[in-house]
Order: C-alpha cells, then sequence, then structure tokens
C-alpha cells in the first residue's frame, strides 16, 4: 500500500507539478509496467505529500455534465501531460448535487485494485492505434489516484489523476477517456 501512495504521490507531483487534492469547495493491458521519472535533485521526497491544488487553478480542457447513482456531476478534464517515460490524466470531480457523492466505485474496476482507485481511466494514442491503460507497480497496484471511502460533499471537487506510459514525441493529441464522463477527443498533450 505505501509503494503504491508513493509511486502516485510521485507521479503526480513529477509529471505535472499538480497533486491529488482533498476536496475542496468549488463550482496497454492490465499489469503492464512502465517506469515512473525521477526526481530531480533537490525536489521532495517521493513520500512527501503532494501539495494541494485548487481545482480552481487548473486548466479546463473539456468538461461534461453527467450523473451517478442520482448525483449531479461536472467532470472536468485539467492536463494530458507526457513526459519521457510516463503520461499523466488530471481530471476534477464536482458534485453540483445537494447530497454527499461516493465514488468509489463508479471509476474502479475493483478487479485489479481492491482499495478503489480510477484504474478505468485510459488514454487512445490514436497515431500509434494503442491503447494506454493505467500503470502497475510493483506490488501490482494502480499508478493512479486510491479512492478509499471517500466522499465529495455537495458544491466540492477532487482532483484525480492516473499515469500511462509515455506517448512518443510525434504525437500531439491523444483520446482520454474518463469513466462517466466518456471519450475527450483531440485532447493536446504538453511536454
Amino acid at each position: 500500500m505505501k509503494t503504491r501512495l508513493a509511486a502516485l504521490a510521485l507521479a503526480a507531483l513529477m509529471l505535472t507539478g499538480c497533486g491529488i487534492a482533498a476536496p475542496q469547495p468549488g463550482p496497454d493491458a492490465p499489469g503492464t509496467s512502465v517506469p515512473v521519472e525521477t526526481s530531480p535533485p533537490g525536489s521532495p521526497s517521493p513520500t512527501a505529500a503532494p501539495p494541494s491544488v485548487e481545482p480552481s487553478t487548473l486548466p479546463v480542457l473539456a468538461a461534461r455534465e453527467t450523473s451517478h447513482n442520482g448525483t449531479p456531476l461536472t467532470i472536468a478534464l485539467n492536463t494530458l501531460h507526457s513526459g519521457v517515460h510516463s503520461t499523466t490524466v488530471n481530471f476534477t470531480v464536482t458534485n453540483r448535487g445537494s447530497e454527499a457523492w461516493g465514488y468509489w466505485t463508479a471509476m474502479s474496476s475493483r478487479q485489479y485494485n481492491p482499495d478503489y482507485s480510477v484504474d478505468q481511466v485510459f488514454v487512445l494514442d490514436t497515431v500509434n492505434g494503442r491503447r494506454l491503460l493505467p500503470a502497475r507497480d510493483a506490488d501490482d497496484g494502480c499508478v493512479c489516484s486510491l479512492l478509499g471511502s471517500q466522499k465529495v460533499g455537495p458544491g466540492q471537487s477532487m482532483v484525480l489523476s492516473a499515469v500511462v506510459a509515455a506517448l512518443p514525441e510525434d504525437v500531439a493529441t491523444a483520446s482520454v477517456h474518463i469513466p462517466l464522463a466518456g471519450m475527450f477527443d483531440d485532447v493536446p498533450v504538453t511536454r
């Protein structure tokens, strides 16, 4: 469990400069391992807690309104950043309803991670015809946001992320699938 959390913290911190935030007020195959980029000198240790990020400070590349179990939601795709060894997808889920929303089963296969995660997020490299699933760590844990039994309160948001294999340099856009929101096409890749 600690290995998965450390890998997630490192990936989110190093690849995007963004972390997984606590709820804030606000509007290629399973088992595939990919190396996660290492920290540059002077950066926080991989076990350090990721910094909180206000969802309002993240860019919104695309957003969709949806619902789950009667709770109205907005899912915003924030970033698709590819480095040398891996690509990170960051997105925000906002609860527009009047009651807390338990989202842990909505984005997790549970087949691969009994702790619940966003392991159903994937990236389509349409240039090379590849579907990139979240990376797995040495313990076969998803290198992505672990959800546990958290809930998103009314009017609150949660920033989540998933790490997949790196996109080749010649890939300028890709498609991103986020559970409950569907496919976001022609998403620009930052480097």
